[in-house]
Order: C-alpha cells, then structure tokens, then sequence
C-alpha cells in the first residue's frame, strides 16, 4: 500500500507542478449603476407674442388748475417769505401753498388743490 501511497503523492505533485504557472484572478466586479435621476416636470410652452400688441392709452390729462384768488394773494402780503398758506376759495375747495417773494411783492405759490365736485 505504500506504493500506492507513492504512486498517488507522486501523481499529486505532477498535477500541481504542471499547474503551477496558471493563476486564478476574480473577474472584476461590475460597476454600481448609475442613481436615477429626479423626475423633471414639463416645462409648459411659453406663448408666442402677438405681433401688433397696440399701445396702451394715455392717461386721461389732469384737470386745469383754478386761477389764485387774489384774496390768498392778499393773505401773503404780511407774511415772511416761505410761510405756509391754506386757503379756501369756495364750497368744498382747498388751497395750499407758500408765500413768496416774486418781482419785490409777496404772492401765493400753489402747492396742493383739492376739490370735492
């Protein structure tokens, strides 16, 4: 039985040696996918431009001031220049300026008008 012992040992060393220049490598593991990408929601289509888009009006043009009654004149008279004025021409009406010194004689400067018609 020796021999066979022998025998065998032998046959394992023959197999192993002629083995011997062969290396077993893994196969290299396959890449992790890539992560989905976050959903996007459509992108609504922007209208196009009418192509004769009309001007929009002018503002309606402020009314006419009133002419300055010359009893706010008179209240200026003795004032010192700068000095504030209110006045009340008439029924629902408001005047409100300063008294300035124009051409040597003091007037009144309409800064405000209010009318309640």
């Amino acid at each position: 039985m020796q021999t066979a012992s022998l025998i065998f040992i032998a046959l394992l060393l023959a197999a192993s040696a002629s083995h011997a220049d062969v290396r077993i490598v893994p196969p290299t593991p396959p890449a992790p996918p890539a992560p989905p990408a976050p959903p996007q929601p459509p992108m609504p289509a922007i209208p196009a431009m009418p192509a004769d888009i009309p001007a929009p009006p002018a503002p309606p043009a402020p009314p006419p001031l009133p002419a300055i009654p010359a009893e706010a004149h008179a209240a200026c008279a003795n004032k010192a220049s700068g000095s504030q004025l209110s006045f009340t021409p008439g029924p629902g009406e408001r005047m409100s300026g300063l008294c300035q010194r124009v051409d040597g004689r003091m007037v009144f400067e309409l800064r405000s008008y209010r009318s309640e018609h």
